[in-house]
């Protein structure tokens, strides 16, 4: 239910956002993003009791360290050559496959992500200064 008003409110202020003159385009995308997660989150809610451990614990990982992920991804796809990879997957016309490669480059920055965020936290100061995160600096 939660999930749903956040939806529904996302979706109200993208739509009415006026973010470009020709907008309409990049809205929809956003709208329809956004309405291809419902069916995500809800999945997840129903089912939590019969998904695997492993897959649990996975999620519960990227969860943990979505901070992080998002900080070295942003710096990844900006020094990273991810152009020629985005004209190799949309010369493919399918959207099967462009969807499969798509993932697997996510979730291998997301992943190369994780363990750099690992590697720099153990020096507290890094973890201070890039993360926030000051528990056990003592």
């Amino acid at each position: 239910l939660v999930a749903s008003l956040c939806s529904l409110i996302w979706l109200l202020i993208v739509w009415n956002i006026n973010l470009t003159p020709n907008s309409y385009p990049l809205k929809l995308v956003l709208c329809l993003g956004m309405l291809a997660i419902l069916p995500i989150v809800y999945w997840f809610a129903k089912y939590e009791k019969q998904i695997p451990k492993r897959i649990g614990n996975t999620l519960a990982l990227f969860g943990k360290y979505s901070l992080e992920i998002y900080i070295f991804h942003r710096f990844m796809t900006s020094t990273c050559n991810l152009e020629s990879v985005g004209n190799y997957i949309l010369s493919t016309k399918s959207w099967t496959i462009e969807l499969v490669l798509v993932m697997i480059v996510a979730l291998a920055m997301a992943c190369a992500s994780v363990c750099l965020a690992k590697c720099l936290s153990i020096n507290k100061i890094l973890a201070l200064l890039l993360f926030g995160k000051y528990e056990n600096l003592k």
